[in-house]
């Protein structure tokens, strides 16, 4: 077996850099493993602060040492910001110690090896100066499924959460960039124009259309709300990483939209993933409660397939949290409707984080598009939502407010006034 660890300077721009190389080793890596690469290149891309205390005794860590000064060599002639340090042995000697028991994957304790693997690398390379700002993680791990211990609870936890992934997958920045806009003002200007769909198509691409034109009639029906013109374009989104509690949410869309998602019946988990509410995740009590139903629902499940149970029927013990996968493509016209919804702050906490990487993947595409994507209250200029009466989110003003002002202006009790 071959175990490769990437030590990356934290100053330098490592989040893309880690997530490119774990997507191009996904195949060869154990799926569960992947998911905690993942949450980790994302923890790392998104600043977000990883534990570094561990629970390590000293012989525990004296093991891993002992293996850095016998069987790791060190690249001399890279640069201190990018070592590599290659460890060659079988997974028993280097992650399996007696004092650890028997893990599912050595993923499950990343957050607490994170510790005793920079001490190991302190002593295999002596760069003790930079170590401690550095992030380190797995580059790519082969490994057999193990049950975890009883005293490795915390990091078995971490392992089991789900990822939320979104991917534009189609079409390409490039293709949005290029014809989208043109296929709005051709919709637009078919209506209002003597010229054939063809002959304005045709002068589009050959650029003899000018951009501020098609941008001041794209504009021009999307602020008037004739927004049959956007739905000749559409996106195809990749997520991944999701609750089911938000899959029921979400397919509940269905002008405009089609969903093609993982099956529970067909697909038989090895290793599924979940999802934790924050307010559980930050309740102690609770997430001890929340991943023992979690941890013995799975049991049952595996137990289930082992009776001969079909899938199908094993999959009713699964809990909302068992994360899943969807294919979405959706038209311009009800991404903004669901985005107007979804957005809001008072959506629920899953949907609401979902249509920000939405919005974030279309932003990357075509900042236009992307700034459609906004809550409700912003292009209406007022809040309907009634649980919002009394002001709590200020994005916009209640609707109650904002006709309580009309009435006092209509009665003549308010006095306009010119501002410097």
């Amino acid at each position: 077996m071959l175990v490769a660890f990437t030590v990356v300077d934290a100053n330098t721009r490592m989040g893309e850099f880690l997530l490119q190389d774990i997507g191009a080793v996904s195949g060869a890596v154990h799926p569960a493993l992947y998911g905690d690469l993942r949450g980790v290149a994302v923890a790392i891309q998104h600043k977000d602060i990883l534990p570094a205390s561990a629970p390590f005794d000293a012989e525990s860590v004296q093991s891993l040492v002992h293996i850095a000064q016998t069987r790791v060599a060190m690249v001399e002639k890279v640069a201190l910001r990018h070592v590599f340090a290659v460890v060659a042995g079988g997974v028993g000697d280097l992650f399996v110690p007696s004092e650890w028991g028997q893990f599912r994957t050595p993923a499950l304790f990343v957050n607490q090896v994170m510790h005793a693997l920079l001490q190991l690398a302190q002593v295999a390379f002596g760069r003790l100066a930079w170590l401690p700002s550095c992030a380190l993680l797995w580059h790519a791990l082969r490994i057999p499924s193990r049950k975890p211990c009883a005293d490795d609870e915390q990091s078995y936890a971490m392992a089991k959460r789900g990822v939320m992934e979104v991917s534009l997958i189609f079409p390409e920045a490039e293709t949005i960039r290029k014809y989208y806009r043109g296929l709005v003002y051709l919709a637009a200007r078919t209506c209002y124009s003597e010229k054939t769909p063809q002959q304005i198509w045709d002068e589009f691409v050959a650029d003899k259309t000018p951009p501020e034109r098609v941008m001041k009639l794209m504009e021009h029906v999307i602020e008037s709300g004739h927004h049959s013109t956007i739905e000749h374009i559409s996106f195809t989104f990749a997520i991944a990483g999701v609750s089911r509690a938000l899959s029921h949410q979400l397919v509940r869309h269905r002008i405009g939209v089609a969903f093609d998602q993982q099956s529970q019946r067909y697909v038989k988990y090895k290793e599924p993933q979940y999802v934790t509410p924050p307010s559980i995740e930050a309740n102690p009590d609770a997430l001890q409660e929340f991943e023992r139903f979690r941890d013995v629902s799975e049991e049952i499940y595996h137990r289930f397939l082992a009776q001969g149970i079909p899938a199908e029927d094993a999959r009713f013990i699964f809990p909302n949290a068992v994360a899943t996968n969807l294919i979405m493509t959706v038209n311009l016209r009800q991404l903004m409707h669901m985005a107007g919804l979804r957005l809001c702050t008072l959506a629920q906490w899953e949907i609401r984080q979902l249509f920000k990487l939405i919005r974030k993947e279309v932003m990357a595409a075509d900042p236009y598009f992307g700034r459609l994507l906004v809550p409700k209250c912003v292009p209406l200029g007022y809040c309907d939502e009634k649980r919002n009466e009394d002001g709590h989110c200020r994005i916009r003003p209640h609707k109650n407010s904002v006709f309580r002002v009309w009435e006092l202006y209509k009665r003549g009790a308010l006095v306009e006034r010119e501002t410097p």
